[in-house]
């Protein structure tokens, strides 16, 4: 309530001023763009001069050679929200095929709406290739509100999985991120819930 009377009188001073005094809403609001773009500046600056030359740490992301370190490996699941982007699917296909993972423990889910027929067409097309058993379209009913969250939060229900991932549909994964991803999680310790790896 209070920033909403602040901005009323606001903008009643500004009515005022622009009629009976035009030259001043145009000397505030040139004072009031000069300092926004230096703030700009000097965030920019500050940046600059505080930037190290770090790289996050590497991780091993080939798999385990011993099977016995393989089964206890958790399992993943990709849930990959797809609408209205035909387009992409055979890239995001072929990218998704390629992450290095055991198939048994890796669960690819392309979600599409129920009324995206063109979409729906591409995904089953895509995945009539040998060697994606372990990716699956899933269709969601047609529901408000028309979210990704909804999607997902329907697709999640279907899942038995440790580990949960969420790409984009223009999204090209390295094919080492699950295993970059797990190292990572190892390495961070209980209190790491969460990583967002570079698109």
């Amino acid at each position: 309530a209070v920033q909403a009377v602040t901005l009323l009188v606001l903008i009643q001073i500004l009515l005022y001023l622009a009629i009976f005094s035009p030259g001043i809403p145009q000397q505030l609001f040139h004072i009031t763009a000069t300092a926004f773009y230096l703030a700009c500046i000097a965030v920019r600056g500050a940046a600059a001069i505080s930037f190290r030359s770090t790289r996050p740490p590497a991780y091993n992301t080939s798999l385990p050679e011993n099977l016995s370190d393989r089964a206890a490996l958790p399992r993943y699941a990709v849930l990959v929200p797809v609408r209205q982007e035909a387009g992409q699917v055979p890239d995001l296909v072929d990218a998704l095929s390629k992450l290095v993972w055991p198939k048994e423990l890796l669960a690819i889910r392309l979600i599409c709406d129920a009324d995206d027929g063109e979409t729906i067409d591409a995904v089953r097309t895509a995945l009539e290739k040998p060697g994606l058993a372990h990716m699956q379209l899933v269709i969601v009913p047609v529901s408000s509100p028309r979210t990704k969250p909804k999607v997902l939060n329907w697709t999640l229900q279907t899942l038995d999985a440790e580990r949960l991932v969420i790409y984009d549909a223009e999204d090209r994964p390295h094919p080492g991120q699950l295993m970059e991803a797990h190292n990572a999680f190892a390495a961070g310790g209980p209190e790491l819930a969460c990583l967002q790896a570079p698109l």
